[in-house]
């Protein structure tokens, strides 16, 4: 029989399966930071035929937003959930940074070339608050239908067409984090393999398919259905990277099921 203090824990995310090795994680964020750096630099142009480099560099918000969840899922899995007071202190403080840091660019005089991470900062922001809420959210795929239906109201205005990549991450994360691979975030979710790896599929091949029919002589409505999740293309492959992350540098044990809290 579980105490009312390892319920507690198991709430707050605290003995959640292990997560990858220290050196696997900062490979990960070395290796992020350094394709940033080279797609803001341009250096793609040198090493790739025009037509590829010019499709990298639009799709650089794919390493922002990638290391920016999974800094936030680690982070959580360490410290707990809310109400936690270093959780409420960690989370709010960061999504207040990421927001600011996304305002800047917006608005501030920064290189055009930067200029589109604050897609991955605004995401950033939201999501470094959404992770940090309790678990389970049994509920949480209605989060999803929601925004999507804010998607398709707001479908014309500047805020939702400028944000759509920001907007897709945020449509995928409630799915991802609380569907599909609840262990990032649950003590003792259950381990579903063949569920995480076609949502890693879909979120890689959904985008390639995308541009193939956006190539086609659309018209009317079915011209505005692929338009909008096509401009998002680096939320999906953003949240992509996050699971593959977490699938490739799982270790073996925490694979087959989760640590028993002690």
């Amino acid at each position: 029989m579980h105490t009312i203090e390892e319920s507690a824990r198991r709430r707050r995310g605290v003995g959640a399966p292990a997560g990858p090795a220290g050196g696997f994680t900062l490979a990960f964020y070395a290796a992020m930071a350094a394709m940033t750096v080279v797609l803001a630099a341009r250096w793609q142009y040198h090493v790739l035929p025009a037509s590829l480099a010019t499709r990298v560099g639009h799709d650089s918000e794919i390493f922002n937003i990638a290391p920016v969840v999974v800094a936030a899922v680690e982070t959580r899995r360490r410290i707990g959930a809310f109400p936690d007071p270093r959780a409420v202190t960690v989370s709010a403080g960061v999504a207040a940074l990421l927001l600011a840091t996304g305002l800047f660019i917006f608005y501030g005089p920064v290189e055009l070339t930067v200029t589109s991470v604050n897609e991955a900062a605004f995401a950033g922001a939201v999501l470094w608050l959404y992770v940090f809420l309790p678990r389970p959210l049994r509920l949480a795929w209605l989060a999803s239908v929601a925004l999507l239906v804010v998607i398709v109201v707001g479908y014309h205005t500047a805020l939702v067409t400028r944000q759509a990549e920001a907007m897709v991450a945020l449509v995928l994360a409630p799915v991802s984090f609380d569907v599909v691979d609840r262990r990032l975030l649950e003590a003792r979710a259950p381990h579903r393999p063949r569920l995480e790896v076609a949502w890693l599929a879909f979120l890689v091949l959904l985008p390639v398919v995308l541009m193939v029919v956006k190539r086609q002589d659309l018209q009317g409505v079915w011209e505005e259905i692929v338009k909008y999740p096509s401009r998002g293309t680096e939320g999906f492959w953003g949240m992509a990277l996050v699971h593959a992350f977490y699938l490739v540098g799982r270790p073996a044990r925490s694979r087959q099921a989760a640590r028993p809290l002690t």
